[in-house]
């Protein structure tokens, strides 16, 4: 069965379905026929009009007996979990939330499906647990430098492969690498600060010395793989417990990054002001996708450049219809 039959008429549970990689699932889920609940903590964000097929439900992960409730209701078969707090800023800033929605979550999520017999889970995971992979081992004067996303995130997924290897849940993780595309409006992000930059006319401030390396992976790829994981582990349960790593094949620097959007928008004039501060994490770790090629045979679809191209793409049509609508709006306060 093709990757694009494998849910068909399935009840799906897309947690953090109205973020940015949820919106693009949700949009492939559907189109494909699939019958999906989305996730979101905040019931209010949900689109204007939603196709028959879909509907989002406001509530918190840490909530079980909604959980409970939920899975019960809306007969879910398979759950994409990419609920979580996203940001290595935020998780040094808001420990306590970061752990609470990234680690209780998860776990309360995975109990909920245990109790309610749900068929299968794929989680959503970070490149960021295998930057900070350390020996379980090691004596107790080892000190082990990890900050609260990261840390977050590896507990999510020693809670997945537990309830796996005691419980035979039938999950899988898909770890990804920096994740670019349109609709990403959080613009602390490398890729959407300097495309509105660029737009604005403006010289991106590089806090670094620009020299880092980072392995960018376009959203639709994303995507493909969050599908393929599920529709592999549905065929070969004995992936179960598996994480697999999803990026492109090399990386790129933050400098030579922008330098590559700037010349695909034509502005090579726009040169970034480099601050060149030192980073804490300078140079990244190598991404190794090789399982992911070799057991699942995936490869993304788009190269960097064709994956900017429609990102750059998006943003423009993002900020014309934005000014637009405030035009609009300033007409109608106005008469």
């Amino acid at each position: 069965m093709s990757v694009a039959e494998d849910h068909r008429q399935e009840s799906v549970l897309v947690t953090g379905g109205t973020g940015f990689v949820g919106r693009w699932l949700v949009e492939i889920l559907r189109k494909r026929g699939s019958r999906v609940t989305m996730l979101a903590r905040e019931s209010g964000r949900r689109p204007e009009v939603l196709p028959n097929n879909v509907e989002v439900v406001g509530g918190p992960l840490e909530d079980f007996r909604f959980l409970s409730g939920l899975f019960t209701k809306q007969g879910i078969d398979t759950v994409f979990h990419l609920a979580a707090q996203p940001l290595v800023t935020v998780g040094r800033e808001s420990p306590r939330e970061t752990l609470e929605t990234n680690v209780a979550g998860t776990w309360h999520l995975l109990e909920a499906m245990r109790l309610s017999g749900v068929h299968q889970m794929v989680l959503a995971s970070s490149d960021k647990v295998c930057t900070h992979s350390f020996d379980m081992s090691l004596g107790q004067t080892a000190a082990v430098q990890i900050d609260p996303y990261s840390a977050s995130k590896i507990c999510a997924e020693l809670v997945t492969r537990t309830y796996a290897s005691t419980f035979g849940l039938r999950v899988a993780i898909a770890r990804f690498s920096n994740l670019y595309g349109g609709g990403d409006l959080n613009f602390s992000r490398l890729v959407p600060d300097v495309v509105r930059s660029t737009l604005n006319g403006e010289r991106l401030m590089i806090r670094s010395d620009g020299k880092s390396r980072v392995n960018l992976l376009y959203v639709k790829d994303a995507v493909k793989a969050f599908l393929l994981v599920a529709s592999r582990l549905e065929a070969d349960p004995s992936l179960s417990g598996r994480a697999f790593n999803f990026g492109m094949a090399n990386e790129i620097s933050v400098l030579d990054t922008v330098d590559t959007v700037l010349g695909l928008m034509g502005r090579k004039d726009l040169k970034p002001i480099v601050a060149g501060v030192s980073m804490e994490h300078g140079n990244s770790q190598k991404f190794d996708t090789s399982e992911a090629r070799e057991i699942l045979g995936w490869t993304p679809d788009y190269t960097l450049n064709e994956g900017l191209k429609e990102t750059i793409g998006w943003y423009r049509s993002h900020f014309e219809q934005s000014a637009q609508d405030m035009v609009t709006k300033q007409a109608m306060a106005s008469s």
